[in-house]
C-alpha cells in the first residue's frame, strides 16, 4: 500500500517487496531514503494524510518511515494477499462498469421508446375520447330514430302488455323526433310502416277491452282502473298519430257505456219499485180528502161518506191495503233517518225482498249511487282520455252519462208527478240537495244542472201539494168533518204532523229553505186555525172550548215531541193558556156564579157595604157545595180532555181561581165585620191543600 501510495504499479510494487524481504533494514532504509527524495514533498504529504500524523522535523519522519517500513516488512504477507484481493476486486469492478455501461446504453435506447410510446399514448387517448364524443353524438342522433329490433317485433307479433306499451312509447317519441341525417330520412318510411301496424293492433287491443266491459256481472270499475288505465298512453299515441281511429275507440266507448249504464240503473230502478210502498199517496191523502177519489171509486165513495162520514171515506180509501205497507203520509216517524244515512251504499233490493221502502229512500239509494258511479266514471274519463279543457270533460261525460241521467230524470218526474206526500217530497228535495253538495265536493260540476233539474221539479210539486192541503183545509165544510165530540179530530192530528214535519225538515235544509217555504207553512197554520174555529162551532157551546183547547194541546204537544219552538208553536202556546184561562172561568160561573157576581159587584164599589143576611148566605152556601162542586168540575176536566197532563193544569188553574175568589171574598167581609164575622167560612187552607192534592198527582 505504501509503494501504491508513491506512484509505483503493482508488479513493479511487488517486485520491490520481494527485494526488500531480502534486505536487512540500513539497506532498506536506504532504498526507501533514495525513494524518498525522489519525490519528497509528496510522499510526506501522502504520509501524512494516510497516518494521520502532522509535519514533524527530518528526524522524526525518518524514525517513523523506518517504522512504517518495518512494519510493511514484516506484513509482507497480508500485503501481498490484499493487493492480489485489490487486483480481482479491480477486475470485477471493471466487468461491472463495463455491464453497467451497457446497461446505460440499453436503459437510453429504452427511455426513447418509453418516451415515443407516452407520445403515442397521448395521441391514441386525444383519438378515443375525440371518437367517444362523436360516438355519443351519433348515437345520440340515432335513438332519435333508430327502433330496437326487439321492439318492433314486440309491436308486431307481441302480445299487448306492459312491453308492447313501452315499445310503444319508444316508437311515439322516436316518431316525434326531427333529424336531417340521410339514414334519418331513410328510416321514416319504415316508422310510418311501424305506427301503422301499432295503430292496427291498439285499435284491436281497445275495442276488445272496452267490449269486455259488457259482459254481464262485470266489475266496471276494476276494470276500468287495474286495465284500461294503463293503456292510457296507447289512447295519447292513437290521438297523435290517427285522430280518426282515436275518435272511432272514443265513440265505441261512449256508445258501449252510455248502453251499459243506461242499461244497469234501468234494472236497479226496477228493482227498488218491486220493494216501494204498494200504498203510495193519491188525491185523498190530503188534511182533508175530496169526495171525487177517481171515476172507478167515487160510488164507493160516496156510500163511505154517506154513511160513515169523513172517517168511513179514509177508511175506504186504506182498507185494501195491508197496514205494514201504508206509509205515514203526514209524519216523519222515522223517515228522516234517510237524511242520516249520508254516503252508505246503496240498497240491494234482492235483500230486501221483506222490507218496503218510501220513496224518498229508493230516491236517495238511486242517487247515491249515481254520484258514486259518476265520481268513478268521470275520474276515469279524465285519465284515460285526457281532455283538453273541462268543457271536453264535461262534454265526454254527458255523452256517456246522458241517457242515465235522462232516465233518472223521468223517473224522478214519474214518481213526483203523481205524489201526493207533501213530507216525501220535503225529503226528496234535501236528499237532493245532499247528493249535490257531495258531488260539488267532488268537483264533479257535469252534475249540477241534473240536480238542478230535479230540485226545480220536486220543488215545484212540493208547493203544488202543499197549495192543494191548504185549499183543502180552507174549502172544507165542517158539516162533513164528523165532529161529534170534544177530542181531538183526526183532521187536527194530520196538520200538526203535516206542519212539524215540513218545519223540522226546513230546519235540516238551513240556509236553503226559501221564504215561499215559511209563507206556505204559515198559510197553513192559518187555514187550520180558522177551520178549527169553525169546527168548534157544530159542538154545543158548553163542549166548544174544550174542543178548542184539546185540539190546540195536540199540536202544541207534537210540535213539543220534535223540539220546535218558532213563532206558530208560541201563538198557539199563548192561545191554549188564553182559552185556558176561558175554560176555568166558563167552569167557576157554572158552580160558583153566586161567589163570582158578589166578589165583582162589590170590588168595583168604592164604599162596598154588604148585606149581612146575604153574606152570610153566600158564606153557609160556599160551605155547603164548595166540595161536590169541585169534584163535579174534577171529573168534567179529566173526562173532557184527552191529554191528562193539560187536564190536571186546568183543574189546578180551577182550583187557583177559586182559592183567590174565595180570599176576595174573605177580604170583603172581614173590612165589613172589623170584629170577626158572626157566621162560618171555608179556610183558605182547605183549598190550598186541594191544590197541592191535585198536584202530587
Amino acid at each position: 500500500s505504501f509503494l501504491r501510495c508513491v506512484g509505483m504499479a503493482g508488479n513493479e510494487a511487488a517486485e520491490l517487496l520481494l527485494e526488500l524481504e531480502a534486505w536487512d533494514v540500513d539497506q532498506a532504509s536506504g532504498e526507501v531514503k533514495a525513494l524518498l527524495r525522489k519525490d519528497e514533498e509528496y510522499l510526506k504529504q501522502v504520509l501524512q494524510e494516510a497516518l494521520g500524523v502532522p509535519e514533524r522535523d527530518d528526524d522524526t519522519a525518518e524514525e517513523d518511515l523506518r517504522a512504517a517500513v518495518l512494519s510493511c516488512v514484516s506484513n509482507g504477507e497480508t500485503l501481498e494477499l490484499l493487493d492480489s484481493d485489490m487486483a480481482e476486486c479491480d477486475s470485477i469492478l471493471g466487468n461491472v462498469e463495463g455491464m453497467l455501461a451497457t446497461f446505460q446504453k440499453d436503459i437510453s435506447g429504452i427511455s426513447s421508446k418509453i418516451s415515443k410510446l407516452q407520445g403515442d399514448s397521448s395521441q391514441m387517448s386525444l383519438k378515443l375520447q375525440n371518437r367517444q364524443v362523436t360516438s355519443d353524438a351519433l348515437v345520440e342522433e340515432l335513438d332519435k330514430f333508430v327502433v330496437d329490433p326487439q321492439a318492433v317485433r314486440r309491436i308486431c307479433d307481441g302480445e299487448v302488455d306492459d312491453l308492447f306499451l313501452e315499445a310503444v312509447r319508444d316508437l311515439a317519441a322516436k316518431s316525434k323526433a326531427e333529424s336531417k341525417l340521410p339514414a334519418a330520412l331513410e328510416v321514416k318510411p319504415y316508422l310510418e310502416k311501424l305506427k301503422l301496424r301499432a295503430t292496427t293492433r291498439i285499435r284491436e287491443a281497445l275495442m276488445t277491452r272496452i267490449t269486455s266491459l259488457t259482459k254481464p256481472k262485470t266489475n266496471i270499475q276494476i276494470l276500468q282502473r287495474n286495465v284500461l288505465v294503463h293503456m292510457q298512453d296507447l289512447v295519447s299515441f292513437l290521438r297523435e298519430t290517427d285522430p280518426v281511429i282515436n275518435m272511432e275507440v272514443r265513440s265505441h266507448y261512449v256508445g258501449t257505456m252510455c248502453r251499459v249504464y243506461h242499461t244497469q240503473f234501468k234494472t236497479y230502478c226496477l228493482g227498488l219499485s218491486r220493494i216501494q210502498l204498494q200504498c203510495c199517496p193519491t188525491g185523498i191523502d190530503l188534511l182533508i180528502p175530496p169526495l171525487e177519489t177517481g171515476a172507478s171509486t167515487f160510488s164507493a165513495g160516496l156510500e163511505a161518506f154517506s154513511s160513515s162520514g169523513f172517517k168511513g171515506l179514509v177508511n175506504m180509501a186504506r182498507q185494501t191495503v195491508p197496514f205494514k205497507e201504508r206509509g205515514n203520509v203526514f209524519s216523519l216517524s222515522g223517515r228522516d233517518k234517510v237524511l242520516q244515512q249520508g254516503e252508505q251504499d246503496a240498497i240491494v233490493p234482492h235483500l230486501y225482498r221483506d222490507k218496503k221502502c218510501y220513496p224518498e229512500q229508493l230516491f236517495h239509494s238511486e242517487h247515491t249511487l249515481l254520484v258514486s258511479t259518476a265520481t268513478s266514471e268521470y275520474l276515469f274519463l279524465k285519465d284515460f282520455f285526457t281532455p283538453d279543457n273541462d268543457g271536453q270533460q264535461q262534454a265526454l261525460f254527458q255523452d256517456v252519462f246522458g241517457k242515465t241521467l235522462g232516465l233518472l230524470q223521468e223517473q224522478v218526474d214519474q214518481l213526483v208527478g203523481s205524489s201526493w206526500d207533501a213530507v216525501g217530497l220535503q225529503l226528496m228535495v234535501c236528499v237532493a240537495e245532499s247528493c249535490q253538495r257531495l258531488a260539488r265536493r267532488r268537483s264533479l260540476n257535469c252534475l249540477e244542472t241534473h240536480f238542478e233539474k230535479l230540485l226545480a221539479s220536486i220543488k215545484q210539486r212540493f208547493v203544488t201539494v202543499v197549495e192543494a192541503n191548504i185549499q183543502s183545509l180552507v174549502k172544507a165544510n165542517p158539516r162533513t168533518l164528523s165532529v161529534d165530540s170534544s177530542r181531538p179530530h183526526v183532521i187536527t192530528r194530520r196538520f200538526a204532523e203535516l206542519a212539524a214535519s215540513l218545519t223540522v225538515l226546513s230546519r235540516r235544509r238551513g240556509a236553503k229553505v226559501t221564504s215561499d217555504d215559511v209563507v206556505l207553512v204559515n198559510r197553513m197554520f192559518g187555514a187550520a186555525e180558522k177551520l178549527l174555529e169553525s169546527m168548534a162551532k157544530e159542538l154545543a157551546e158548553a163542549e166548544q172550548p174544550v174542543f178548542t183547547l184539546n185540539n190546540i194541546d195536540l199540536m202544541v204537544t207534537i210540535f213539543q215531541e220534535h223540539q220546535l219552538d218558532d213563532k206558530n208553536v208560541e201563538r198557539l202556546m199563548d192561545l191554549r193558556s188564553q182559552r185556558s184561562s176561558s175554560f176555568v172561568e166558563s167552569q167557576l160561573q157554572m158552580h160558583f156564579a153566586e161567589l163570582v157576581r158578589f166578589v165583582q159587584l162589590y170590588e168595583a164599589l168604592e164604599a162596598p157595604a154588604v148585606d149581612p143576611g146575604k153574606t152570610e148566605r153566600l158564606a153557609a152556601m160556599i160551605l155547603e157545595t164548595w166540595r161536590p162542586a169541585v169534584e163535579s168540575i174534577e171529573g168534567v176536566v179529566l173526562s173532557s180532555f184527552m191529554n191528562f197532563t193539560l187536564g190536571n193544569e186546568i183543574l189546578k188553574q180551577v182550583l187557583t181561581q177559586l182559592m183567590l175568589y174565595h180570599s176576595r171574598f174573605q177580604k170583603i167581609v172581614d173590612r165589613n165585620f172589623p170584629e170577626g164575622a158572626p157566621f162560618d167560612m171555608v179556610s183558605s187552607a182547605v183549598f190550598v191543600d186541594q191544590i197541592k192534592k191535585v198536584a202530587n198527582v
